[in-house]
């Protein structure tokens, strides 16, 4: 079983700017590697190995967000995290998210 649980609070400063502080927590997710094999450079011999649990998906990661327009319908946003506490054997010690949005505002009504 795998649980996460993300809480953030988000500021709305104007019209499509904002900040956002949050904490999340995911644990109990178990990575696998599977359909592995194990073979020796120059020998014809090769070996299919069994799956093999490679760590578990359990940190608490930090983040601060900001978003702004780039345009009147073009969003940047920007998450920048950092890993608190982390178990297993994909950590993220410090990362960047950068994100760009189109937004689709409706055609006035025809009179």
């Amino acid at each position: 079983m795998f649980y996460s649980s993300l809480a953030r609070q988000r500021y709305l400063l104007a019209e499509c700017h904002a900040l956002a502080i949050g904490l999340e927590k995911p644990w109990g997710g178990e990575q696998i590697a599977t359909n592995s094999r194990f073979a020796v450079t120059g020998l014809p011999i090769v070996i299919p190995r069994a799956p093999l649990p490679i760590g578990k998906d359990d940190f608490l990661r930090g983040h601060f967000e900001f978003q702004f327009p780039l345009a009147q319908d073009f969003l940047v946003a920007a998450n920048f995290f950092h890993d608190f506490e982390a178990v297993g054997g994909f950590r993220n010690d410090i990362g960047v998210e950068i994100r760009l949005a189109k937004l689709f505002y409706p055609r006035p009504a025809s009179k």
